[in-house]
């Protein structure tokens, strides 16, 4: 795809980072910064560029071999040289959506975001793998932004504890004071590349300029932010060797290609990778400790991070639902990302906590209606669809919660305000639908649940199970439960809740436990 050329300035307390976009196919261009920044673990955060958009001057190294290695550490006081602490993300993405129908292609939207964090490792393995940190967002600017969305969430200010997680995604933990996070913001910090899980493009083994190898399947997921994403096709080659004009300083180039999928189309992508690390031999920096002698002279250990990732991918498909006529999508994704080691001078280090207990009350997301007419909050897990992943239209006064999982997936769907309901006629659209999937029904209770356990409110529950023939003439069973909630005497919500999964109750729990936070207006703040 065809990338333009764009230019940002994304300023922080301290510090400069100007990203342009270059050449199609591949995102490449200028990040400049102020001349003779260093960081203080000796990895320079902002290189001088050259003519050509790359930092430093290219240097002709067919011989050698480069063993490259990225490691983390949580420690509070200084970092010791070949580590990574804290450090500064900058983040600038374009985001094109297009949907097509047989008669034609639908106008075209553009969406730019723009984020800068500080963030730092809180738990690193033995390894010096990243397994949780802390981030503190400093500044966002969404254009367009969401109409209906209210101004303060755009996660400027919010601090949170970010836990990766394989199959799954992130684990996201509110720190911030006297604030919920909400389902937009969620979804906005999910989205942003974990740069430490970055360290799977590199290659396992020593290599050459002009070497090629396959990057670890933690690549893709970390590449596309989608747990959910397979790809047998991504490759990756050492492009060049760079080196600063004081010879202190050496960059590795790194291109990737490759194409995947996820759960809601294909994907194909290119991508430049900056790796940064102090040449080996150069005059060495305070606290350094003295060079060990190589066995090995053609091979280069090389310990630094990648301090830049330029990429652009796409994604196509067909929605999902149940119109006569397809619809396919696409979408179109630029991404810069800059990274810049060490403390910002100005705010100082994050402050080091001891893992947070989960609790509700930090990692369940407030959603609130766009016109402001009720707000309830639910489990993260169990969160708004991924754009494109469900595509019939619900209506304005319906919305959707999904989970998915390996096995299945649970599916919530809210309608509020619906005119005059009953449970009559609950029941009457639960035995339309039934009807329509041409499937067994195994009728469970029918009440109206204990009162004192339902305060503010009178709710109604139907309970079923559907059963259903698999493609391995196995029987799939699907468990229903529907409810009526009766707000006031004119507000009225019907929630529906299937899960395939054998632990109903745990669904269940979670479920009646989202329904009794439904309220009327905004929340407090909103």
């Amino acid at each position: 795809m065809r990338l333009p050329r764009l230019l940002v300035v994304l300023i922080t307390l301290g510090a400069t980072i100007s990203v342009a976009h270059g050449q199609a196919g591949l995102p490449r261009g200028p990040v400049p910064a102020r001349k003779g920044q260093v960081a203080p673990n000796g990895i320079p955060a902002a290189p001088k560029l050259s003519e050509d958009g790359l930092p430093g001057k290219s240097i002709v190294d067919l011989t050698n071999r480069y063993h490259f290695s990225e490691h983390y550490t949580s420690r509070e006081e200084s970092v010791a040289p070949g580590l990574v602490g804290q450090y500064q993300v900058a983040v600038r993405e374009v985001q094109r959506d297009r949907l097509e129908t047989p008669e034609g292609p639908g106008k075209p939207t553009e969406t730019t975001r723009s984020t800068i964090f500080v963030e730092r490792p809180a738990e690193v393995s033995s390894l010096g793998n990243v397994t949780s940190s802390i981030r503190q967002y400093q500044r966002m600017v969404v254009n367009p932004d969401e109409p209906g969305v209210a101004g303060n969430q755009r996660l400027e200010g919010m601090v949170i504890w970010y836990h990766p997680r394989a199959v799954e995604p992130p684990l996201l933990l509110n720190l911030t004071p006297d604030r919920r996070m909400s389902d937009r913001e969620f979804d906005l910090a999910r989205r942003h590349i974990f740069t430490p899980n970055l360290v799977a493009l590199l290659p396992t083994q020593s290599v050459r300029v002009g070497d090629t190898w396959r990057p670890l399947r933690k690549a893709v997921t970390t590449l596309f932010n989608d747990s959910s994403a397979r790809s047998d096709t991504i490759g990756g080659r050492f492009s060049d060797v760079r080196r600063s004009e004081d010879g202190k300083t050496t960059y590795a180039i790194f291109l990737f290609t490759g194409r995947g999928t996820n759960e809601v189309g294909e994907i194909t992508f290119t991508a430049q990778v900056t790796f940064t690390f102090p040449t080996p031999g150069a005059s060495p920096q305070p606290g350094d400790a003295p060079a060990a002698k190589r066995t090995d002279e053609s091979l280069v250990d090389a310990r630094g991070a990648i301090t830049e990732l330029r990429m652009g991918r796409v994604m196509s498909g067909v929605l999902t639902g149940g119109k006569l006529t397809s619809e396919k999508f696409r979408t179109e994704h630029e991404v810069i990302l800059a990274r810049k080691l060490g403390a910002d001078p100005q705010t100082g280090p994050l402050k080091l906590i001891e893992p947070p207990a989960i609790t509700e009350a930090n990692s369940w997301l407030t959603y609130v209606d766009p016109k402001g007419r009720f707000w309830f909050q639910h489990p993260q897990e169990l969160s708004l669809p991924e754009r494109y992943q469900f595509g019939v239209k619900m209506g304005i006064d319906s919305l959707v919660l999904l989970r998915g999982r390996p096995e299945g997936r649970d599916y919530v769907r809210i309608d509020a305000f619906a005119k005059d309901p009953t449970p009559e006629s609950l029941k009457e659209a639960l035995n339309a639908q039934w009807k329509h999937l041409n499937v067994e029904v195994v009728p469970g209770a029918e009440e109206w649940l204990p009162e004192a356990e339902w305060p503010m409110m009178k709710v109604y529950r139907i309970e079923a199970a559907l059963k259903t023939q698999s493609k391995l003439a196995r029987t799939t069973r699907m468990h229903y439960d529907a409810y009526l909630i009766q707000l006031t005497k004119e507000s009225a919500v019907m929630v529906v809740g299937t899960t395939t999964r054998d632990a109903v109750a745990a669904f269940r729990k979670d479920l009646e436990q989202t329904i009794r936070t439904l309220r009327l207006g905004k929340p407090e703040g909103y």
